[in-house]
């Protein structure tokens, strides 16, 4: 029987898995610019970097830029956590949620692509851009990361808290 702090764990993970796996596909139908969803320049930061996981015809359409590790952290890592549960995997978690979370902090200033506007030059993270898709959008791209914030943070906190009443030797249920 799993504990109350565990159902959240897993509640909060699945919800932040769902987040990241709509948000593109709807920015993608709703906000961005088709022709720049093909354009090499944005495919670049969108399917090919970090790693290219995904081939270009679906990638931007389903996923962009950093997606695919936090679907993986959300919907893998973290239940895959928790089935084993003990005290150093769910410190383990709240460390790694806790960096993610810095990095959904910092990277949308930290990385800043090409507008899709010619001779824009460099989007702002702050400001929106006409023609664009999830990954070179500005604000969209900020407001994507900044999301997935207080979902890391209380997956952190929660985590922690499992570790703090969990024992090395038994598993969670």
């Amino acid at each position: 029987m799993r504990t109350v702090h565990e159902k959240r764990l897993l509640r909060l993970s699945v919800a932040l898995g769902v987040l990241v796996l709509a948000t593109v596909p709807l920015h993608a139908v709703l906000r961005a610019d088709p022709n720049v969803l093909s354009d090499e320049d944005y495919l670049e930061p969108a399917c090919r970097k970090p790693v290219h996981v995904f081939p270009e015809p679906i990638c931007p359409w389903v996923v962009a830029g950093e997606s695919p590790l936090m679907i993986i952290f959300a919907l893998g890592a973290v239940p895959l956590a928790l089935r084993r549960g003990g005290r150093r995997t769910m410190k383990a978690l709240a460390v790694t949620s806790v960096a993610l979370a810095v990095l959904q902090l910092v990277s949308p200033f930290a990385f800043t692509f090409e507008s899709a506007a010619p001779g824009a030059g460099t989007t702002s993270p702050v400001k929106a851009d006409e023609g664009c898709g999830l990954v070179n959008c500005g604000l969209d791209h900020t407001v994507f990361h900044m999301l997935q914030v207080p979902f890391l943070v209380a997956i952190a906190v929660t985590s922690r808290r499992l570790s703090d009443t969990s024992s090395e030797r038994s598993p969670a249920g």
